[in-house]
């Protein structure tokens, strides 16, 4: 994100606001239509606007892996992108990342 950004390299603990608005956008909102990242919300966030935990840590394994998918297609962008614009073209043409449990009758059974 920093070459994207052209910033200097940042740590853990000195990255901007606008990363963190830059990873719930392109890696959370796009799995299941932003419903999953709404779910995190509600678990996560107290009532004073803090966090209780990563929002990673409220999935399932299941959850963590499609969470980890979503990573790697978003990585795959930013490398092949010179800067955040160029990012932000391509990332408007990326699908939605959905595992419909809803079209499946048998899958609507075991939920």
């Amino acid at each position: 994100m920093d070459r994207l950004y052209d910033n200097p390299t940042t740590t853990s603990r000195s990255r901007p606001q606008y990363y963190g608005r830059f990873i719930n956008k392109y890696v959370y909102d796009p799995i299941e239509y932003g419903y999953v990242k709404a779910e995190l919300d509600k678990l996560n966030i107290t009532d004073e606007g803090k966090r209780k935990a990563r929002f990673h840590q409220w999935l399932t394994d299941e959850g963590r892996t499609i969470l980890t998918r979503q990573i790697g297609k978003v990585e795959g962008i930013m490398e092949m992108c010179d800067d955040i614009d160029h990012f932000k073209t391509v990332a408007k043409r990326r699908k939605a990342v959905t595992v419909a449990p809803y079209l499946f009758d048998e899958m609507n059974r075991i939920i």
